[in-house]
């Protein structure tokens, strides 16, 4: 039996593949999040009620015409009103005051103190982080590879002052270099990738 030996760059090319494959992946599931998950991360039920809700919790929503959502465990519908269980207390709401259908909602993950859905709010971060981790990769190569091909092919003089300059640079404290750039920098998407 031959032993075929690999070439030495097939296996970077699968690993290539394979890290290409998971990022095309992570970008469509983001593209994808608001059609596959259609609950609004900022959509606030009554926390009475489903605040701090256990993960897989379902409870029954009603819109009513003042614009208000609320929201209980068991929703009982006698004569012309509807009784809500699980409130504080039961509540009774007119038929009329109701704006469309009794609905209900699932929290997958639970709900935060104020009963936001926790698995909205954590797929709504998605397209931040990816929006963060693509502008620090072209930030450093703007930075990095320049620097790198000049210390590299520049003489030995130049790749010094490029080295030392680095050195110093990481001499500082890194909390304090970040506080400092913190000051400097304008908060929004800039000054998240920057620190």
């Amino acid at each position: 039996a031959s032993l075929r030996r690999r070439q030495p760059g097939q296996r970077r090319s699968r690993t290539l593949r394979t890290g290409l494959a998971l990022l095309a992946l992570i970008v469509a599931a983001v593209g994808l999040i608001p059609i596959v998950w259609p609950q609004s991360p900022d959509r606030q039920l009554d926390p009475a009620v489903a605040g701090l809700a256990a993960p897989g919790s379902r409870f029954e929503v009603l819109h009513l015409t003042d614009r208000r959502t609320l929201a209980a465990v068991a929703v009982e519908v006698s004569g012309s009103e509807v009784v809500l269980h699980g409130q504080p207390r039961p509540t009774r709401v007119a038929l009329a005051d109701l704006d469309g259908e009794i609905g209900s909602q699932r929290f997958a993950l639970g709900s935060d103190e104020f009963g936001r859905d926790v698995a909205a709010r954590l797929l709504a971060g998605g397209p931040v982080a990816l929006a963060v981790a693509g502008w620090t990769v072209l930030l450093i190569s703007l930075v990095a590879l320049p620097l790198g091909a000049l210390s590299g092919s520049a003489p030995p003089a130049v790749d010094q002052f490029i080295l030392r300059g680095l050195e110093a640079l990481q001499s500082f404290p890194r909390l304090f270099l970040l506080l400092g750039l913190a000051a400097i920098v304008r908060p929004g998407m800039l000054s998240v990738v920057l620190i």
